[in-house]
């Protein structure tokens, strides 16, 4: 039978937080047609033993899948996703829980339109202090975590990609995440812009909570990686201007230091070197531009 949700969780040596969140995915699926692929990314061989051996492969719902070219949790998505059948794609942390029907109404509130669902994400298990997504900071080409709850029919700018529920044939569409994209960071900003760029929608289940443990986890990053991404994606979606902004932001942050400030210059360059294909692509392809997009916010009131 066709399977209608594979679930991606990428996951670098947190074994425990991995089995805990594959064991919530089940039980908030039940009675589902979906899959399971966890993808252990330069795990310890102790780590895909331990999977294998407390958490074999029921009725075929689970097939696990090993990226070991680099860390990164974004092309470790990406791997999932080439392999993946269902007809959505719903990437998580392999550190997450959720409240009482989260992921089935994720799935019933993304029928009819397409485009990118989240569940609002909990810190620990603090119910009361739900994020519904993030604003708009263009120096950061990012945001700060918003706590206003989006009015119907609940689109937001952007969110985070501890949950992030994508139709297969939009995540195809749009290309998936960058291919250069490093550990961590920038990847969710990424692909929620560009898939508003094709035309799509980025929306909030508001009616559902998603918790995020506070356990060790297993991608450690750098400041250097996390800034080249989001050079990268500035670059690729909005250009010089939009990648000008960014840099200008962390420039100042070298605070005259010019071996911080010669080190900034070669990410920027790697930056764009990285990203003009997509960037080029995308000026052909793309139904909006950057800005248009963000011009749509201002006029909805999704930013001020």
């Amino acid at each position: 039978m066709e399977k209608k949700v594979s679930v991606i969780i990428p996951s670098r040596n947190e074994m425990k937080n991995l089995l805990w969140t594959l064991q919530c995915v089940q039980v908030g699926l039940e009675g589902t047609e979906y899959e399971m692929i966890p993808v252990l990314n330069l795990c310890d061989k102790e780590d895909a033993e331990q999977l294998e051996k407390y958490w074999p492969a029921r009725n075929g719902i689970m097939q696990v899948v090993r990226y070991d070219e680099k860390p990164s949790c974004w092309q470790a998505r990406n791997a999932g996703a080439a392999v993946a059948e269902g007809e959505y794609l719903l990437f998580l942390d392999s550190h997450v829980a959720f409240g009482e029907g989260a992921l089935k109404g994720l799935i019933e509130f993304h029928e009819g339109w397409k485009g990118i669902a989240h569940i609002p994400l909990c810190y620990w298990l603090e119910e009361n202090r739900p994020n519904y997504g993030y604003t708009w900071k263009p120096e950061k080409f990012w945001g700060n975590w918003t706590r206003v709850k989006p009015d119907p029919p609940y689109d937001v700018p952007l969110s985070g990609a501890s949950s992030l529920l994508i139709d297969k044939e939009v995540f195809e569409e749009v290309g998936g995440f960058h291919p250069s994209l490093g550990i961590y960071g920038g990847g969710e900003t990424y692909l929620d812009l560009k898939a508003q760029m094709f035309g799509h929608r980025v929306r909030m289940c508001v009616g559902h909570k998603l918790f995020h443990m506070t356990e060790k986890r297993g991608y450690a990053w750098t400041g250097d990686d996390f800034k080249r991404n989001f050079m990268m994606a500035a670059y690729a979606l909005g250009g010089e201007k939009h990648l000008d902004t960014v840099y200008q932001h962390y420039f100042k942050g070298m605070r005259g230091n010019k071996d911080w400030e010669e080190g900034l210059g070669k990410l920027r360059t790697q930056a764009i070197l990285l990203a003009a294909a997509d960037r080029e692509w995308i000026e052909e392809n793309a139904k909006y531009t950057l800005d248009e997009v963000i011009d749509g916010w201002r006029e909805n009131g999704y930013i001020t």
